[in-house]
């Protein structure tokens, strides 16, 4: 995965699956949330930089349980991902093609094995 987050131009990438303790990582300005399910916010909340952007890229399930006092006092943002204007998305296109960004396609077959 972290390859594969390399080859999309990230700068840094951390696998968080199975930590017990967030203060292996430096302060985080831009955190980027691909999961399914929201994460446990108290655990990431004392890595995040004073005035940090969260960007969720998918829409989790259950309540965030995002602490207000948390980001009323550290100025924490929450970055809406889920659709964007046409201009955001003509820079995103120029980023991909000045960075030779190619798109990844994963193919999954229409059987049993395939869905499972």
């Amino acid at each position: 995965m972290r390859e594969f987050a390399m080859e999309l131009a990230a700068h840094e990438h951390y696998a968080t699956e199975g930590l017990r303790n967030s203060k292996v990582f430096e302060s985080v300005d831009h955190p980027i949330v691909t999961a399914g399910l929201w994460p446990y916010w108290p655990f990431y909340m004392p890595v995040l930089a004073p005035g940090a952007t969260i960007y969720p890229l998918t829409l989790g399930q259950g309540e965030s349980n995002i602490p207000a006092e948390a980001l009323m006092l550290k100025g924490i943002r929450i970055q809406k991902s889920l659709a964007t204007s046409m201009s955001v998305q003509t820079k995103m296109l120029e980023f991909a093609d000045r960075h030779k960004r190619k798109p990844a396609i994963e193919i999954f077959t229409l059987n049993i094995p395939g869905i499972e």
